[in-house]
């Protein structure tokens, strides 16, 4: 009965340990990390989060594709500079950031207030973190 029970056991953490139809030794340790909007700038201020599953490798403009499919307040556009930079995001939740005009920008930040000084395609996030973006004005310090 014991063996029984073991196999049962060994099969359903094999079946979970699956990702993407690949072997993981590692999967049954979930990856994730945990992505903020927030605006409180200007009318409708809001401030939603969603935890997501993060895959080996994965830069952060994959976790928020995933994000706006599974939200649409979580949809976005984002601006392409160079390899260096990636891309960087310009619209949230259909509120757009204007720095020439207003010095508005959507602020990409490690929590609690750590600076990205890199683009969402070019930024790889740990597991457990958590990623803010945050509507501001004027630069940064």
């Amino acid at each position: 009965m014991k063996t029984v029970f073991l196999l049962a056991v060994i099969c359903v953490w094999a079946i979970t340990s699956c990702e993407g139809g690949r072997w993981n030794w590692w999967s049954w340790r979930r990856r994730t990390v945990t992505y903020t909007i927030r605006n409180v700038l200007q009318e409708p201020m809001f401030e939603m989060t969603q935890t997501l599953r993060l895959y080996r490798r994965e830069p952060f403009l994959a976790v928020m594709e995933r994000a706006a499919t599974a939200n649409s307040s979580f949809r976005f556009s984002a601006d392409y500079f160079n390899h260096n930079l990636g891309y960087f995001i310009t619209t949230i939740n259909k509120l757009s950031a204007n720095f020439e005009e207003d010095k508005t920008f959507w602020e990409f930040l490690s929590a609690p207030d750590i600076f990205l000084q890199k683009g969402v395609s070019n930024y790889f996030p740990r597991s457990g973190e958590h990623i803010i973006f945050n509507f501001t004005m004027g630069g940064h310090s």
